[in-house]
């Protein structure tokens, strides 16, 4: 039997390339270890954010468990029923309780000191995105710097249209910045609603409505855990 000798087809590339241009990504500034200036800032303003977002969902946490201890001991001591305070005492409302459950004015100062902290990373996220607001403000400035110095400068581009990192401009880190620190304010309105007027409820439904508005945190979006993390991403801190 006579072998079969197989050639392999060869394409002539004169006849069959395509014109191709290289594509080169610029280093990030995240990646050098030592950052200065406007990277730097916004670098250690998004591991602030980051932080001061984590620090919020604890004190959250906290908050849904002490209001579900507030609205758990005043529904029992609206029906008469035996209710438990913050001491694992068991009384009702026929044993001189008063107008209140025992207990609950401790739980009511618990739940104010968590809203106080929760006030505190309100103002730091306000003041983070101030700082953000004003490096806006000092790219603008460059970029009229840079305009009057060399007339070979693209006028039709933006100076804060240019990546700071990987595809985010200054400009994207303070609005995401703001969105957040708006989201956030609100947030912290309806919180201090829920403080100041829980232990004046008298209605399970109501009192079940102010755990659930606490808990479920109406103002904050679902993308604001996305704005984190892409932030977080972008800076090159994960």
């Amino acid at each position: 039997m006579s072998k079969k000798t197989y050639k392999k087809n060869t394409l002539s590339c004169s006849n069959n390339c395509l014109d191709f241009s290289v594509v080169q990504v610029g280093r990030s500034p995240s990646c050098i270890a030592n950052l200065t200036g406007t990277p730097r800032k916004v670098k250690d303003s998004c591991a602030d954010i980051y932080n001061l977002i984590q620090k919020w969902n604890c004190l959250n946490c906290t908050g849904i468990e002490i209001l579900k201890k507030i609205a758990n001991s005043k529904i029992q001591f609206i029906g008469g029923e035996k209710y438990i305070d913050t001491y694992d005492t068991y009384l009702t409302n026929s044993e001189g309780a008063g107008d209140f459950p025992v207990g609950l004015e401790d739980l009511c100062d618990l739940l104010l000191e968590t809203h106080q902290q929760m006030e505190e990373v309100v103002s730091k996220l306000g003041k983070i995105t101030h700082q953000l607001e004003n490096l806006c403000r000092l790219t603008e400035i460059q970029k009229s710097t840079h305009k009057n110095i060399s007339e070979e400068v693209n006028k039709n581009t933006e100076v804060t249209d240019t990546p700071l990192f990987l595809t985010w401009n200054v400009q994207h880190f303070y609005q995401s910045a703001r969105d957040l620190f708006c989201q956030y304010q609100k947030e912290l309105k309806v919180k201090k609603c829920v403080v100041e007027e829980v232990a004046h409820l008298h209605e399970r439904d109501t009192l079940m409505f102010f755990v659930s508005s606490w808990t479920y945190q109406p103002y904050i979006e679902d993308s604001s855990q996305l704005i984190v993390e892409s932030m977080v991403v972008e800076t090159g801190l994960r």
